[in-house]
């Protein structure tokens, strides 16, 4: 697998021109496979069921129409060997692409899980 290009993030913004955009990425984030992997987002009484098409150790992108709003938290579920459920923060709002968002709770037999998981899937 490889690694993602250099992705546009927000904080401010929902669309950052390409041009003008720099990634504020802190970890480097894998490409998934074709279709990425399922994931559970949990926000209010919405329950949004998409696919990541790129995760790290501090973030994901998931495809959706009709991202969160920029900034809202929620709860995201996924499997990386076993499940993972983790507080999680929309920091670029894609509308009709997806949303980056950014990991703020993961304990650290889940962080322990996914960085396994990663170093397996990128060899």
């Amino acid at each position: 697998m490889s690694t993602v290009a250099a992705t546009p993030s927000a904080t401010s913004h929902s669309q950052p021109s390409p041009a003008l955009a720099i990634d504020q990425r802190k970890s480097v984030r894998l490409t998934l496979p074709k279709g990425g992997i399922p994931v559970v987002c949990h926000r209010g009484s919405r329950v949004l069921l998409s696919k990541a098409n790129a995760l790290g150790e501090r973030g994901a992108f998931i495809f959706t129409t009709r991202p969160f709003p920029l900034g809202s938290s929620f709860t995201l579920e996924f499997a990386a060997d076993h499940k993972i459920s983790v507080h999680a923060r929309v920091r670029c709002a894609l509308p009709a692409l997806g949303m980056g968002v950014e990991f703020l709770t993961l304990s650290d037999e889940s962080k322990s899980r996914l960085h396994k998981w990663l170093d397996s899937a990128d060899t």
